[in-house]
């Protein structure tokens, strides 16, 4: 009994640490190689904690998309066509992140 509340307290803080050191790498990421280009929503949907805006945007040719990205109220002007900013990794493009909606 006293191995398995060890062991689960140890994948419980392994967790822990592994979601919060990802979200930081991201966001590292995005401050050392980040640039800045334009997108075009393609989804909007609302939820509890706000709107949920995905973008994609195009590298020469290829197609990059946003993951969900949850906003406040004033999201309420934009819809599907408009234009947004966005940064993406010039490392790997996968990781992005709205920043400014026009």
């Amino acid at each position: 009994r006293k191995y398995k509340a060890i062991l689960s307290l140890i994948v419980v803080f392994t967790i822990f640490f592994l979601s919060f050191y990802l979200s930081k790498r991201d966001a590292r990421e995005l401050e050392r190689y980040g640039k800045k280009i334009k997108g075009v929503i393609y989804e909007k949907a609302w939820t509890k904690r706000g709107t949920r805006i995905r973008c994609y945007f195009f590298i020469g040719l290829t197609e990059y998309k946003t993951g969900d990205q949850v906003y406040l109220p004033q999201s309420k002007k934009l819809f599907v066509g408009d234009s947004a900013d966005i940064i993406y990794s010039s490392r790997n493009p996968k990781i992005n992140k709205i920043v400014k909606e026009n």
